[in-house]
């Protein structure tokens, strides 16, 4: 699955599963798979030239979304 999304993404289209990765700026995009339980994720730019870079591919470990403790001070 990510050789195809990766695949249609060098030949200049959008995947169906690949997803804006808000945060990092347009055209940097994301591809989840679920397989036999576990996630893997490819996060990928599409705008570099004329060529289309993986910037990091990885199994998601968390069993839960992300969590991040509020460190803003509230007055």
């Amino acid at each position: 699955m990510f050789l195809g999304a990766l695949t249609i993404a060098a030949e200049g289209g959008k995947a169906d599963t690949a997803k804006p990765l808000h945060g990092f700026g347009s055209g940097v995009l994301e591809i989840a798979l679920a397989y036999r339980g576990d996630a893997f994720r490819v996060v990928y730019a599409v705008q570099l030239a004329d060529e289309t870079w993986v910037i990091h591919a990885f199994q998601k470990k968390s069993k839960q979304g992300k969590r991040h403790r509020n460190t803003r001070s509230t007055w």
